[in-house]
């Protein structure tokens, strides 16, 4: 599976559509070639940049594809979930809002659909 990102971005409040990361860095690569200053606004924006790896994984309807960070409602039980990066288990999980409920994406993920992200979305979390 080749690396896949989208982008957060905090200094415009907007979702970069998914990009493979080698697109990405050849294209910053050779925007920033013509001019220092050019190079340096584009590494300074880096630090208002979430990134956001695709987890390979579609939602129940195979339309949709999960991302990190990406909201998911859970059709049998209506709990919606957050898709993370679990370091113990080096694998994505979903964990509920409420923090009680942790499980595998891929053990839930056929009965899920998308519905926001933490970042787009963020009146779907208080």
């Amino acid at each position: 599976m080749k690396a896949k990102f989208r982008a957060w971005d905090k200094k415009r409040n907007i979702m970069w559509q998914a990009i493979e990361m080698v697109t990405l860095l050849r294209y910053l690569f050779f925007q920033s070639m013509p001019n220092a200053t050019a190079y340096t606004e584009v590494k300074d924006h880096f630090d208002e940049i979430v990134w956001l790896e695709s987890t390979g994984l579609r939602d129940k309807n195979g339309r949709v594809e999960n991302f990190e960070s990406d909201l998911i409602r859970d059709e049998r039980t209506e709990i919606v979930f957050e898709i993370v990066w679990n370091e113990d288990f080096a694998g994505w999980w979903c964990v509920s809002l409420d923090k009680t409920i942790e499980q595998p994406l891929h053990e839930i993920n056929k009965f899920c659909a998308k519905i926001g992200t933490i970042y787009e979305n963020p009146e779907l979390i208080s």
